[in-house]
């Protein structure tokens, strides 16, 4: 009996949450996606690195910058994002967002501004540190994706990427 207690308690632990997503909170990220219908034909990847701040709690506003490369040309994008967390009290925490930024770079024939959604969940590791994955659903000014070798101005994909919580 005491080792089924005991292995409860432990399975309780395991899924007991981390997640301090308060007021006041700061989030470091770093997120990454490849796609591998460009226009070029090469693959594209894209490196994010942002910070946010929880406004209040579950409830977080950030700034992006972007690096997208497709192995000759270079592009960068600068926005910002917002995210509303839905804590479980668990490692996991589903999450909806949306970003806008603006792309300009030697990688787009012309510049444009990107608005997105996406819906995900951050895993946590430890107390202050997740793993992120979403999928997302992009919009353009432009025709700038691939989508079945036509220029389309939508897209959707998935995106990873660790957080830092501070």
């Amino acid at each position: 009996m005491k080792k089924i207690v005991a292995l409860g308690m432990i399975a309780l632990m395991a899924v007991t949450g981390f997640a301090a997503l308060d007021e006041g909170t700061r989030e470091l990220r770093l997120d990454g996606g490849m796609d591998f219908e460009s226009g070029d034909g090469d693959v594209e990847t894209a490196i994010d690195i942002g910070y946010g701040y929880f406004i209040a709690k579950d409830v977080e506003l950030g700034a992006l910058v972007s690096f997208i490369d497709d192995g000759s040309e270079y592009g960068y994008g600068i926005g910002g994002f917002g995210e509303l967390n839905f804590d479980l009290n668990t490692i996991i925490v589903p999450y909806i967002g949306a970003r806008m930024e603006y792309f300009d770079g030697d990688h787009f024939a012309r510049s444009f501004v990107v608005l997105e959604g996406a819906a995900g969940v951050k895993i946590f590791l430890v107390e202050n540190v997740a793993v992120s994955g979403e999928l997302v659903a992009d919009w353009a000014t432009e025709d700038v994706y691939v989508n079945d070798n036509d220029a389309d101005d939508t897209d959707v994909g998935i995106r990873l990427g660790i957080r830092a919580f501070i």
